[in-house]
């Protein structure tokens, strides 16, 4: 018997977006132009240094996608200059080791297949060294080898690879292969050796590469207790290997390794639930800066190098901190996040009533002071919000956090419940535009980082596996019980919203729970596990669902797609045409099955997107979709 999706494909083939009418399009162009302002108010993202410390590499989307800047550091009031854009979008960029060039990373239509870019400073030349469709990650460069870029890739999100190049032409040369997931993160000087970590079943593991023989050899500081590595880095001299994870269970730490006989040397352990999420040594190899991962929020420390002991708490606000330009987590290079002195280093800052920008922090007094002084005339509109972190009561005595914004205005107010991607990932307490949009049309917006989350410790993260699945959406009840006993709430207008995976969670709360929830919000959520998982799978979701071979049974129980008739909730449902991670056909059929049973739904294609929504017009169109969508929703009667 075919799988449901397959038999509804076989059946019906694609299924076409929904075609406004003249009032909807009439109405959405009107609540355009405040959607608009309000996501015109920029964010700043992922700095790195010049070689000499005097100007600031950044992403930001101010011109309605991540694009490349370059600002002065001395002047962060003045205008920065726009390196590369022409309409799609930058995932990464860094300077070569003489800071005379960037390298950038960039792809089409959102699709994931990366090419890396060479972009001259002097010139604005720019130069595609990866021509070839492949999913690369950002590029490493040796410090005593400026010539040469090291870089891992993936084929889909199966087997991984690592490839030597040179900046100034040619093939590149495959120099590791592995069956596993996996991403480069760190090269030593002389180009010899690289460290990956790539995805175990029992979590993820770092691993040495030798870049001339192909051969890997563990370096996971604990093999008896696998941790969940999240970040490594080499000494400035070569010596010693940091490894940033969750410790393997609730306590986080970094671990110092001997290179060459992998022996641990030093650690620094949380003593709070958490993880060390990122690791970036200083130049002068005195310091070494992390991040501390508490779920919900995070912060930044400075390390002694040598002995890992506390030196100094960065002084940030209640919100989200980052380090490094993206997943990848350090910058071998010339420039990077650390200043020439290693004094000071770039991080980021996301607050919920600031939009995200770099900031230098000092390793001494851990002080910080902005790296980009510009206004944004979207926020002078922005109404007043109460944001809070809570902790709601679970089914089993547990706690789940929640992450609160609520308008200042003393009424009750449709609520929409966010659930996040991954499955292992969590909303962080921290400036998001959506969420002030919705905020400015009367919505209160809580975040809940159910079971299955990551920062709360392993025990929190591995508790929604396989057939504990059910009790993910016991979690889901939960909070929808909690949200509607709320003063600022609406019991009636319970929304459930969400991405990727949480997708995914918002179409199992509607087929599991249908008279919770007055309408539903879907972004390229999965429908059908079977054929997302068929032919292996990304080993992750193999551990947290099952084996599409052996698990059939489970994995057709925990699947919306097969009872998607016991929907009666109006459903908004957005899907990027170019969609690698979650494609196009699972969409389709959650669509046409709720058009087949008469359910409202709304069906958003973008043709320019995969798993993403980054262009500012495709963002300004789902935004005042949704918001009209949900006004004309009147979901089913709900139990109270």
């Amino acid at each position: 018997m075919l799988p449901p999706l397959l038999a509804f494909l076989a059946a019906c083939g694609p299924v076409m977006p929904t075609v406004l009418s003249t009032a909807q399009r009439q109405k959405d162009a009107a609540a355009a132009p405040r959607v608009r302002a309000l996501l015109d108010a920029f964010e700043n993202t992922s700095g790195v240094l010049s070689p000499d410390g005097k100007q600031l590499l950044f992403r930001s989307n101010r011109d309605g996608l991540p694009e490349l800047y370059l600002g002065d550091v001395a002047r962060p009031g003045a205008p920065p200059r726009k390196l590369a854009g022409g309409g799609e979008r930058i995932a990464s960029a860094i300077f070569t080791r003489g800071g005379r060039s960037v390298l950038f990373r960039s792809d089409h239509g959102a699709d994931e297949s990366f090419h890396i870019f060479l972009l001259r400073l002097d010139s604005g030349a720019v130069t595609d060294l990866t021509p070839s469709p492949l999913w690369r990650d950002s590029p490493l460069v040796p410090r005593d080898r400026p010539d040469t870029m090291v870089y891992s890739a993936r084929q889909g999100d199966l087997a991984s690879s690592i490839h030597v190049q040179s900046l100034s032409g040619g093939a590149p040369r495959q120099a590791y292969l592995d069956p596993a997931p996996g991403i480069a993160v760190d090269v030593s000087a002389d180009a010899t050796r690289a460290l990956m970590i790539r995805e175990a079943l029992a979590g993820r593991e770092l691993i040495e590469v030798d870049l001339a023989t192909g051969q890997a050899r563990l370096l996971s500081p604990d093999r008896r207790h696998p941790a969940r590595i999240l970040g490594a880095a080499y000494s400035p001299d070569g010596a010693r290997v940091y490894v940033a994870s969750d410790g393997g269970g609730e306590l986080g730490s970094l671990v110092a390794l001997d290179r060459a006989s992998g022996a641990p040397i030093a650690e620094h352990r949380l003593q709070a639930t958490g993880a060390v999420g990122a690791v970036i040594p200083s130049p002068r190899g005195d310091r070494v800066a992390i991040l501390v991962d508490a779920g919900s929020h995070s912060t930044v420390r400075v390390l002694d190098a040598r002995t890992l002991a506390l030196h100094r708490e960065v002084t940030t606000p209640l919100g989200t901190a980052s380090l490094g330009t993206g997943n990848e987590v350090r910058m071998p290079l010339g420039g990077g996040a650390f200043a020439p002195d290693g004094r000071r280093f770039v991080l980021g800052l996301s607050r919920p009533d600031a939009p995200d920008d770099l900031f230098l922090a000092d390793t001494e007094s851990g002080a910080i002071e902005p790296l980009r002084r510009e206004p944004r005339a979207g926020l002078s509109a922005l109404q007043p919000i109460a944001a809070s972190i809570e902790r709601v009561p679970a089914f089993d005595g547990k706690s789940i956090p929640v992450n609160v914004y609520v308008p200042k205005d003393g009424r009750r107010h449709a609520t929409l419940v966010y659930f996040h991607g991954g499955p292992d990932g969590a909303t962080s307490f921290q400036w998001n535009a959506w969420t002030r949009v919705f905020a400015m049309h009367g919505f209160a917006v809580i975040e809940p980082n159910i079971r299955g989350s990551t920062g709360f410790g392993r025990a929190w993260e591995i508790a929604d596996d396989r057939e504990k699945r059910a009790d993910a959406m016991r979690d889901v009840e939960s909070v929808n019980r909690w949200a509607r006993a709320q003063p600022w709430c609406d019991p009636d207008r319970l929304v459930a919203y969400g991405g990727s995976y949480g997708g995914y969670v918002v179409l199992m709360a509607l087929t599991r729970q249908p008279r919770l929830w007055s309408a539903g919000v879907d972004l390229a959520g999965i429908a059908d596990l079977i054929t997302l998982l068929d032919g292996g799978g990304p080993r992750r979701y193999i551990a947290e669902f099952g084996d599409p071979k052996r698990d059939l049974a489970l994995l057709q129980a925990f699947s919306p797609l097969g009872d998607a008739g016991r929907i009666v909730a109006p459903l908004f449902v957005y899907q990027g045409q170019n969609d690698t991670r979650v494609p196009r056909a699972q969409a389709d059929a959650i669509v046409g099955a709720l058009r087949e049973h008469r359910i409202p739904v709304e069906y958003m294609v973008a043709a320019n997107e995969g798993h993403t929504v980054a262009h500012r017009e495709n963002q300004v169109e789902f935004l005042t979709r949704v918001l009209r969508f949900l006004d004309e929703a009147r979901g089913p009667p709900r139990s109270r």
